[in-house]
């Protein structure tokens, strides 16, 4: 028989009475968006985005432009600097002050209100059908996915079902391989 006290266990963070100090949602996005690897994302974003597929009809200075499971807001941020204003950036975590809480399989907006859609980090049919509800006729929906080869874009493409694949492209320089963009 064991006769030795148990080790006390640990403090869990939302214990009222710890000493550790809260910090807001805010002041931790603003210490994340002052790294460097925030800022090379944000222009890694902001080349894909030049180069790529947003200078077009679609996305200019007056369009409104949603990034679908936005994350920290990287991509809202290199659009905003690429001069696109009204840009909406969603997660389901909020990411003040560029990505705010809302689930991307079932977005809060009406249906046809965005000129372009765009996420780096698709999922699944509902995700791309959301998309696909929110953008305006002509808009367009761009998907970096993981792999571009011949059978994982078909299946990206038979997911749009409203829309029609407009260009696909490799990316050299991204963790994700390729670029499907279509226009509703």
């Amino acid at each position: 028989m064991c006769k030795e006290a148990a080790p006390p266990l640990p403090q869990i963070h939302c214990d009222f009475s710890s000493t550790r100090p809260h910090v807001p949602a805010k002041n931790r996005a603003l210490r994340v968006q002052s790294t460097r690897l925030w800022a090379a994302k944000v222009l890694s974003f902001s080349l894909l985005f030049r180069d790529h597929l947003l200078l077009r009809a679609a996305a200019f200075n007056h369009s409104c432009v949603l990034c679908v499971s936005a994350g920290a807001g990287q991509e809202v941020a290199a659009l905003r600097l690429l001069g696109i204003d009204d840009v909406t950036g969603v997660e389901i975590l909020e990411s003040p002050p560029l990505v705010r809480r809302a689930d991307p399989h079932n977005l809060p907006f009406f249906d046809g209100v965005f000129d372009l859609a765009f996420t780096a980090r698709f999922d699944e049919a509902l995700f791309a059908a959301e998309m696909e509800r929110v953008i305006r006729p002509g808009g367009a929906c761009v998907v970096l996915v993981a792999e571009s080869g011949e059978d994982e874009v078909r299946e990206v493409v038979g997911l749009f079902r409203n829309s029609r694949l407009v260009r696909w492209s490799n990316v050299s320089d991204w963790n994700e391989n390729g670029q499907c963009s279509f226009e509703n």
